[in-house]
């Protein structure tokens, strides 16, 4: 796919297939830090960015097959912020589309986003724009770009399906659930959105309250419930709530259990 997007003139990082290049080649080519990833993941869980030929090493045992090196490739690693852009997309272009800046947790950096704040780059929109028409996508479409020192945005990954924090503005009127279902022709309306404000933080949930549990806070904790409440459950409905308090539960329980083992310091 970075194939693809490169020839229609999208700035997308080099890479090289690890069945097409050794690990120090891949180094040779495109240098340290060297993002090594499996073809096809998510959250994160398949990315490794590696320091040292060691780690270009060890990366390639965990995130490929010993017997098929066709599944992980090398990536050049662009040193930037994160960010995104979410759409829904029909036929005719898209119902509803933004940008947001990522916030990731700092003990998970290749994670899930924690909190996103939207931000005014109708260039990096027409991007976004642009990449879905190439695509041909429609539905859901999530696009992350690493934005370099120079401003520069370099598309790194690609999701056509509904992503983590696909929700992260319901407190302020932005449901792309009502924009999807208006593409799929379940509603005759056409979803009016109210224009975002620029620069505000949006918490992710559920990752927010798990978060607040992690850390002991009980206060962020309170205020995250109190909005997953609040905005979540008359979008997800009972049962996603029921089973995310669950995880919580379990959360909370393995947090209070290491807060009471003994310090071996």
């Amino acid at each position: 796919m970075a194939g693809w997007l490169r020839a229609e003139g999208i700035a997308v990082p080099d890479d090289v297939g690890a069945d097409a290049a050794s690990a120090d080649q891949a180094i040779d080519r495109l240098g340290l830090p060297l993002v090594v990833k499996r073809r096809v993941g998510t959250a994160g869980a398949q990315v490794r960015i590696a320091a040292t030929a060691d780690e270009v090493e060890r990366a390639l045992a965990e995130v490929g097959d010993a017997d098929d090196r066709s599944t992980v490739f090398f990536e050049q690693f662009i040193e930037g912020d994160v960010v995104h852009y979410a759409a829904v997309v029909g036929v005719d272009g898209p119902v509803h589309d933004y940008v947001v800046a990522i916030h990731k947790s700092p003990t998970n950096p290749l994670g899930p986003s924690t909190a996103v704040v939207v931000i005014d780059e109708p260039e990096l929109v027409m991007a976004g724009r642009r990449i879905a028409e190439v695509m041909g996508a429609t539905g859901f479409v999530a696009l992350e770009f690493v934005r370099d020192d120079e401003g520069a945005c370099w598309h790194i990954d690609a999701s056509t399906r509904v992503w983590g924090n696909v929700l992260s503005l319901l407190d302020v009127g932005s449901n792309l659930f009502e924009a999807y279902r208006y593409q799929l022709g379940l509603r005759a309306d056409r979803p009016v959105f109210a224009p975002v404000a620029f620069g505000l933080v949006h918490p992710v949930q559920p990752s927010a309250m798990k978060r607040a549990i992690r850390a002991g806070d009980r206060h962020d904790l309170a205020s995250s419930v109190a909005s997953f409440v609040r905005y979540y459950l008359p979008v997800v409905g009972g049962r996603y709530v029921l089973v995310t308090a669950l995880e919580l539960g379990s959360i909370w329980r393995g947090h209070r259990r290491e807060s009471r083992r003994p310090s071996t310091g």
